[in-house]
């Protein structure tokens, strides 16, 4: 988190006596950018848009599986949603197949910030929706699937379920999810 990249910033300062940016995530105090908490998610998703358009398609209407809800998932979530997307699978993990909406997402940044990692109230609070204790979300039937929660979170036998289940495109928004 920032609290934390400031500390190694503010040490990095210390031992090298300059002030130069080379850690990113940085507090506003510390030079870091207003819009930090957003930028891998929503990159992530601009960079899924592209693939999409590239290939003739649009990410409007498609159905979305993202793991994690850390700041890549959120903006992911976010961003996916806004651009017309259907996002039916967050965290570890939810299923909600009426997909997510500003009010489902409003609410899973409460859980977050309870700092009691849990998100199975999500399940209780909104109907229809389901939650899997320890199960990753690559068995869902989806068009993307967008792992952003941590390296080596997609095997091989999870990619087969993905394409046995129709899915079309993996946009890696962790750094390294997908294991070789």
């Amino acid at each position: 988190g920032g609290r934390e990249i400031g500390y190694l910033y503010g040490m990095y300062r210390k031992l090298a006596r300059e002030n130069t940016g080379v850690l990113t995530g940085k507090g506003m105090t510390y030079g870091g950018s207003l819009i930090r908490p957003e930028a891998t998610g929503f990159g992530a998703v601009y960079f899924l848009r592209q693939m999409l358009e590239k290939a003739g398609m649009d990410i409007k209407g498609q159905t979305i599986a993202i793991s994690g809800f850390g700041n890549v998932a959120w903006g992911a979530a976010t961003k996916a949603t806004e651009l017309g997307a259907k996002v039916v699978t967050i965290s570890g993990h939810i299923y909600d197949p009426a997909g997510l909406d500003a009010e489902k997402i409003a609410y899973m940044l409460e859980l977050r910030a309870s700092n009691n990692d849990v998100v199975e109230p999500y399940a209780k609070k909104f109907p229809g929706s389901q939650f899997f204790a320890g199960k990753k979300p690559w068995e869902v039937k989806v068009d993307i699937a967008m792992p952003c929660a941590t390296q080596n979170e997609l095997n091989g036998d999870q990619a087969q379920a993905l394409v046995d289940n129709g899915c079309i495109c993996v946009a890696e928004g962790a750094n390294m999810p997908s294991t070789p």
